[in-house]
């Protein structure tokens, strides 16, 4: 499964890279430029897929949604109803999204659960 994390914080950018190390192949992760610090690069971080973005949030994501299968948001759901809104067709298409909080204590499982494989993720 091809996977997107996508976080706004610095603590979300830590928990994306935990979360990311976790999967086979080694999904891509987003983050936020303002909020990136060295410690997104360390040695003791093995993902070489962290890319940083400086647009709007919205535009990222009108942009990556139909190139990944799965979608991993750590943020505020609220935050991701408004950007995914627009772009969800139908559950056959629709990338799998699920939701985390910054710290990964909580996960939902938001967009094409069943079909989409959400519920796996």
């Amino acid at each position: 499964m091809n996977i997107a994390i996508i976080a706004l914080t610095e603590q979300g950018s830590k928990t994306a890279q935990r979360i990311g190390s976790g999967f086979t192949p080694i999904p891509s992760i987003y983050v936020l430029n303002k909020i990136a610090k060295e410690t997104c690069f360390t040695e003791d971080n093995p993902i070489a897929r962290i890319t940083l973005f400086s647009e709007p949030l919205q535009k990222l994501v009108h942009q990556i949604f139909k190139q990944y299968d799965g979608l991993v948001f750590v943020m505020a759901m609220g935050i991701v109803v408004r950007m995914i809104a627009p772009l969800i067709r139908d559950k056959h298409s629709d990338p799998a999204v699920i939701v985390i909080d910054d710290v990964g204590r909580f996960v939902i499982s938001m967009l094409s659960g069943h079909e989409g494989g959400a519920n796996q993720l």
